[in-house]
């Protein structure tokens, strides 16, 4: 029997420089090194102009306030434009007028989404201040409206016909207006509540809107959508 061979390794350095390791952990470092040393130039700085704010005169505090100013403008604007997004002056989808429509047959394709932003839009339409929050981290409300300075939470469930809402999620409702101190509150569901979830809202504040009530509000404010003798706004009236 031949002498068996010795299988050969591969031996590589681990202090290869050439590695693209080494190479990510070269850049982290002058990335580092980078962000601190503007850190501590901007500290200095922010030092100096501090200690000369007593000599300020007329000039210098009108640049101030320009600069300040202008940066809290830009916020505003930024902020408006990101929730304008969600709601424009035109339908929030094409629908065609069909008298007797149901809540299904309107939110028919809807994700959970669409629903929030689509009940948004309808409070928008009855005059209030509508904010969606985000679809994760919302703390127990999907939509915040403002109207004569009252805030109310609003939390919405698209829910098949016969699946209705019981106790549970309006107490995680009811748990985020009582932490904010918040007084009133709107449950809204395509389908409808359980005799619980009915007794449980008694005293808390929260008003429940189920499939029936939300087709009586877009009557009111998106009657198009329901009413087929409802002339469109794109069709001449003679």
């Amino acid at each position: 029997m031949g002498k068996r061979k010795r299988r050969s390794y591969s031996r590589k350095g681990y202090g290869n420089w050439g590695g693209k390791y080494t190479f990510y952990g070269v850049l982290l470092v002058f990335g580092v090194v980078i962000i601190y040393n503007l850190f501590i130039t901007f500290v200095h700085n922010l030092k100096i102009a501090l200690s000369k704010i007593p000599t300020w005169g007329l000039k210098e505090w009108l640049i101030c306030i320009f600069i300040v100013g202008g940066l809290a403008t830009l916020y505003i604007l930024a902020d408006r434009q990101t929730k304008r997004r969600y709601f424009t002056d035109q339908a929030f989808r094409p629908f065609n007028p069909k008298k007797g429509r149901t809540i299904f047959e309107i939110t028919a394709g809807f994700s959970s989404r669409d629903f929030e932003i689509f009940v948004a839009d309808l409070y928008r339409y009855s005059g209030y201040h509508t904010e969606v929050t985000p679809q994760s981290n919302d703390n127990g409300k999907d939509i915040i409206l403002t109207k004569n300075k009252e805030i109310t939470y609003v939390e919405c469930k698209m829910y098949s016909e016969g699946n209705n809402i019981g106790r549970p999620p309006l107490q995680k409702l009811h748990g985020a207006m009582s932490k904010d101190k918040i007084e009133r509150g709107l449950f809204i569901t395509t389908s409808a509540f359980t005799k619980t979830a009915q007794d449980y809202v008694r005293g808390t504040g929260i008003e429940l809107v189920d499939g029936y009530d939300l087709v009586k509000l877009i009557g009111k404010v998106r009657p198009e959508l329901i009413y087929e003798d409802i002339v469109p706004e794109t069709e001449p009236i003679l």
